[in-house]
């Protein structure tokens, strides 16, 4: 392990591939204020995640667990998940925590993302585990063993130690980034974000909703019916058979398919896209009666196209000088500008009366949003200080 320049605290580690270490691991873990977690996965041959190892560490103990063991029962550890009086502590948890969420229809409560917390604390953006351990304690981690094959078995005790490497110095930098946070009277804007991290919204995968995420340039009804159609079959075929959405048909197919609207194997097996055999699957039969379903929708019952989000011609410059706002507040307050405010929520900003955004919620909105809205109304000036050789604001009267 690399040599640490601030005080971090060792502990034997240990490895677990049965039931009855795993109920004495999460005993002696119950007792601690908090656990830090991470987990090694794999998913590119899967639509869902394929959990390969558990990492966790608390004060004085620190452990991998092999849930591909034979007969190991992971409820114990779930349910240390949901023991509300130890805080879960992760970096970049989106993926963790779908993980769980998967396995068992819940999201680790409390929950800390300390790649949040880092952009809060003025770390920069989208601050990645190696930063954080280098500006917090100090220590470069070692990535040497990233592209390990993390279901293969056996795993050597270098492989399992570096993949422990990725809560032991989370457990020792949760402490000083709660200090900074309180320091910085700034732990509530944190827990804002957490809250919606806790949203199973985020985690679940909706069918009717699949289309959305398909770039597609036709605003015709039928067409949009017929996408979401066969966009809903090839979620619900890819999680039946949890393959890649890609494995199925790809976009490109789907797009194909919605302007084309074949009925027939035949007119299938013509089209130029769709991969060869693709008509004489077994997907093909029900292919079509997605798209013979979506030509069924009425007029009425058409999905209408999602708005597009650009600026219009009117409002680029207000964009623009928002964007600039955006920046001396993120300068100002130490904070990630696109955890404050998105693109999206600039151009709403701008061209919206009462714009319901996130920049204009809680801490945002303390921060930027209101500031945002003067500027809108013309009540605030930006300039540049040559003397100091910086950008400032003065709100007018």
């Amino acid at each position: 392990m690399p040599e640490c320049k601030t005080k971090c605290i060792k502990a034997p580690m240990i490895f677990i591939d049965n039931t009855k270490e795993l109920i004495a691991f999460c005993q002696k873990l119950a007792k601690k204020p908090f656990i830090a977690v991470d987990t090694e996965f794999i998913r590119e041959r899967s639509f869902f995640p394929k959990l390969c190892l558990i990492q966790v560490a608390a004060e004085g103990i620190e452990g991998v667990i092999d849930p591909k063991a034979k007969g190991i029962n992971l409820e114990p550890f779930f349910d240390l998940l949901q023991n509300e009086s130890v805080m879960k502590v992760f970096h970049a948890c989106g993926q963790d925590v779908e993980i769980f969420f998967l396995l068992t229809g819940s999201i680790p409560k409390p929950l800390f993302d300390t790649q949040i917390a880092a952009m809060v604390c003025s770390m920069g953006e989208s601050v990645s585990y190696l930063t954080l351990c280098e500006r917090v304690l100090g220590v470069t981690v070692d990535k040497e063993q990233r592209f390990t094959d993390w279901s293969a078995r056996p795993l050597s005790e270098k492989q399992l130690g570096y993949a422990l490497n990725d809560v032991t110095y989370l457990r020792d930098a949760y402490p000083k980034i709660v200090a900074m946070l309180e320091e910085q009277g700034r732990t509530s804007w944190v827990s804002e974000e957490m809250a919606a991290l806790s949203d199973p919204a985020a985690y679940e995968s909706d069918p009717e909703s699949a289309w959305k995420r398909i770039k597609f340039h036709s605003s015709n009804g039928k067409s949009l019916s017929v996408l979401k159609e066969i966009a809903a079959w090839r979620e619900r075929e890819a999680i039946y058979s949890d393959k890649p959405r890609q494995w199925i048909l790809k976009d490109d197919h789907l797009v194909e398919i919605a302007h084309l609207q074949p009925q027939t194997v035949s007119e299938l097996s013509h089209m130029r896209l769709l991969p060869p055999g693709f008509a004489k699957s077994r997907l093909a039969a029900s292919l079509l009666d997605a798209v013979q379903k979506g030509q069924q929708i009425s007029t009425r019952e058409h999905p209408e196209k999602p708005k597009n989000k650009g600026v219009s011609k009117s409002k680029k410059s207000l964009v623009s000088i928002l964007s600039l706002l955006l920046n001396i507040k993120s300068h100002e307050f130490g904070v990630a500008a696109h955890l404050i405010a998105s693109a999206e929520d600039l151009i709403a900003i701008a061209e919206e009366q009462n714009p319901n955004v996130r920049a204009m919620e809680g801490w945002r909105y303390d921060i930027f949003g209101a500031d945002a809205l003067l500027l809108k109304q013309g009540k605030l000036k930006i300039y540049y200080n040559a003397s100091l050789s910086e950008i400032g604001f003065d709100r007018l009267s």
